[in-house]
């Protein structure tokens, strides 16, 4: 089980349990409180987006928002490739 969801177990914001399907794999799942801090961590990560794009000069973020476009275009067309190699060095 990954540190992650251990600790968010161990706060009380998640549960784990066998999956019967793939005994290799465990099933996590939200309790009322973890989807309680996740709704509250997403409200935190929006307003802090906000508030650095807004501490940006108008021409920053639309370089910045350009940028991240060409980005996500090559991420996705590198995913999408079959041919990608995942190893180290390849």
């Amino acid at each position: 089980m990954s540190l992650v969801t251990k600790r968010l177990v161990a706060q009380g914001y998640a549960t784990t349990e066998g999956n019967p399907d793939d005994r290799r794999n465990s099933i996590v799942r939200l309790t009322d409180a973890g989807r309680a801090w996740a709704h509250d961590m997403v409200r935190r990560i929006t307003r802090a987006e906000d508030e650095a794009m807004a501490a940006l000069m108008p021409e920053e973020q639309e370089a910045l928002v350009s940028l991240s476009r060409r980005f996500t275009e090559n991420l996705i067309r590198l995913i999408d490739d079959p041919d990608l190699k995942l190893e180290e060095g390849a």
